[in-house]
């Protein structure tokens, strides 16, 4: 990570590692062991996504995923692609010809795919750009105009508001 000020704002550069970038400040911890069992085992709406699984590769993408599609939870010891939303009692998983079979409410798949599109409209960026604000709200951001690719961090708790001696 490259980090240089800039009109009073910190500017840096972050780039996906080998798992993809976890997003730990300001996200709750989640399991998938009490899915495990389950995946698999329920019946699901089984359809033919518009999507294979991007490769592991993708490891830009897979930073997109983690903030855009936040309380996903990847099981890296699956045979094919396995994401699971816990909080929502949900998951999909996706073969490598983009077979799908998703369990619970909430779309997890498609999700996904949408994340996809935006992520190929800025130019399937592998790094980004990280601002820090005076105010401490950071921003994420790859592509420009219409395809620009970007999200809001969480501010981290205690970090400074912009204000002399203020936190949030």
């Amino acid at each position: 990570m490259t980090i240089r000020k800039d009109g009073g704002r910190l500017k840096a550069t972050v780039r996906g590692s080998r798992l993809g970038h976890v997003p730990v400040h300001g996200y709750n911890w989640v399991s998938l062991h009490q899915h495990k069992d389950r995946v698999g085992a329920e019946p699901g709406r089984h359809w033919s996504g518009p999507l294979a699984p991007p490769p592991d590769e993708a490891r830009g993408f897979w930073t997109a995923v983690a903030h855009m599609a936040p309380g996903l939870v990847r099981d890296f010891s699956a045979e094919r692609l396995t994401l699971i939303a816990p909080r929502e009692d949900s998951w999909a998983v996706v073969g490598p010809d983009g077979d799908v079979e998703e369990v619970g409410a909430r779309p997890v798949w498609d999700e996904v795919c949408e994340v996809y599109a935006r992520w190929e409209r800025a130019g399937r960026p592998q790094e980004y750009r990280l601002e820090v604000a005076a105010d401490g709200r950071q921003y994420v951001t790859a592509g420009a105009g219409a395809a620009v690719l970007a999200w809001e961090l969480p501010t981290p708790a205690g970090s400074v508001d912009g204000s002399e001696g203020g936190t949030r």
